[in-house]
């Protein structure tokens, strides 16, 4: 990864890291139930995102200041962006709202 393409940083360690994270972030935006907005989130959310979620794995060290990837049903997948933004997809309607129904209320709309 580079901002200015002189000085380059490692974004994952391997290129199946760079290509699954790749998959993790497409599929946020693609799968058939997402969340309408990011949200903003405060550390007290994110605790509770990555304590109640489990961490896919996979992760940008570097773009957008990083993003992790979190959800715990393979259909879905919540998207931390920076440490402070939110987004959530799932494609089954019932993980979707049940997502939905506690990360809605963690941060604020933007």
């Amino acid at each position: 990864m580079s901002y200015d393409e002189k000085e380059w940083n490692l974004e994952t360690e391997t290129l199946t890291d760079f290509f699954t994270a790749m998959a993790f972030l497409q599929a946020s935006f693609a799968l058939e139930y997402t969340a309408e907005c990011f949200y903003e989130i405060d550390d007290k959310a994110l605790k509770f995102i990555t304590e109640s979620y489990s961490n896919k794995g996979v992760s940008f060290k570097q773009w957008t200041e990083g993003i992790e990837f979190y959800g715990n049903h393979e259909d879905e997948v919540i998207l931390i962006m920076g440490n402070n933004q939110l987004f959530y997809s799932s494609n089954t309607e019932e993980h979707f709202l049940e997502m939905d129904k506690i990360l809605s209320k963690l941060g604020t709309e933007f």
